[in-house]
């Protein structure tokens, strides 16, 4: 029983996700039959394993971990950062697993029940694959947009492959140079010892070494310098069209036709008696405001509410959606919103559970 345990929650935990993934793709929903029931199945089971070992702590360690879990999946819910789907997914993924089962084996596991804070961090990693694979689908779409972007997209990655190519250079010449300054001294230090009476040999053999040992540093060490460095800039160009391809998953739609959980790509705000469309306040907004000594626009900010914001990933909610309306029975807003499409969390999510499994704790032994 002890062996088939980890692979029990293991299984379990697959299929749940592969059903929150399904459920999520095909209509945006994670089921609460499918969270309710991984809670119940983890907190259940830990507890007949806990009874037959005779060991509680198996049990104690699903409710702190299921406690935990929920607590600052909430707190990400009540900022925006997700759906309330997500939050009882990740409860229920806390409950079957508390500590990471590692089928696999590859790297160790850490004795903490923190097993979903490291499924965060490779969900959100896993998600932006499907991202750029659903913006380069809607820029197909688009070509005045797939114009705009690529042109962005390539200032950008242009802009980042002289800084690169700087920094090759740098690594690479500037020890070369320093060689090369120390080749000459030491050829001069050598004239002066044996001035010209030493052997050609010995000349050949100094020029031998120093044209082996700069092709050791230009070749040798520069591709594995270069190889390194191109990985970046692979890397950065995958974030990037990420970044400058968002506005390829834009729509309008109207207030009056507006769901409850589609996420807004604009910010709405009452000011006063009038209802304004603009561009959330982030922290660059403040910095900006307190550089430039704007206390009086950094002071009506207070006096702004937040009707929906771009930056909430959990979508608008049923008290929104009324006050949108509201304001465009009132005439104070038009009939319209943009909105954006978003990359389903769920397959995200088991795709970063298998990938654990199968190395472990790989993200804690690098901080622990």
């Amino acid at each position: 029983m002890t062996a088939f345990f980890p692979v029990f929650l293991f299984l379990t935990s697959v299929i749940g996700l592969i059903y929150a993934s399904y459920t999520d793709l095909k209509e945006r929903i994670i089921s609460n039959k499918i969270t309710y029931g991984m809670v119940a199945i983890g907190l259940t089971g830990h507890g007949i394993y806990s009874f037959f070992v005779n060991d509680y702590s198996f049990l104690t360690n699903s409710i702190i971990a299921t406690l935990f879990t929920f607590t600052w999946a909430f707190l990400l819910y009540k900022v925006g950062f997700w759906a309330g789907g997500d939050v009882k997914l990740f409860t229920g993924i806390a409950a079957l697993n508390p500590f990471n089962n590692n089928i696999a084996g590859i790297f160790g596991t850490i004795s903490l029940p923190i097993f979903t804070v490291s499924l965060l961090f490779f969900s959100i990693f896993a998600m932006f694959p499907y991202s750029v694979l659903l913006i380069l689908n809607e820029l197909r779409k688009q070509k005045k947009l797939k114009q705009k972007v690529l042109q962005n997209f390539k200032n950008r990655i242009k802009k980042m492959g002289i800084f690169l190519a700087i920094l090759i250079a740098g690594e690479i010449f500037y020890p070369i140079g320093t060689l090369f300054l120390l080749g000459i001294a030491f050829a001069m230090f050598l004239n002066y010892l044996i001035k010209k009476n030493y052997s050609k040999s010995v000349k050949y053999f100094f020029y031998a070494f120093f044209l082996w040992s700069i092709y050791e540093r230009l070749f040798v060490l520069s591709f594995e310098i270069f190889t390194g460095l191109i990985s970046a800039l692979f890397l950065f160009a995958f974030f990037q069209l990420y970044v400058v391809g968002k506005p390829a998953l834009n729509y309008s739609k109207k207030i009056t036709q507006l769901e409850e959980g589609e996420i807004p790509a604009q910010t709405i705000i009452i000011k006063g008696k009038k209802a304004i469309v603009k561009k959330s306040v982030g922290i660059k907004t403040i910095i900006k405001h307190l550089k430039e000594n704007r206390l009086k626009e950094l002071q009506s900010l207070k006096n702004e509410k937040i009707v929906v914001s771009e930056k909430k990933a959990r979508g608008v909610t049923e008290e929104e959606i009324k006050i949108l309306k509201r304001l465009v029975k009132e005439k104070k807003l038009k009939n319209t919103i943009m909105l954006k499409k978003s990359a389903p969390l769920a397959p995200a999510i088991l795709i970063g559970y298998v990938m654990l499994n199968l190395v472990g704790d790989v993200l804690w032994q690098f901080l622990i």
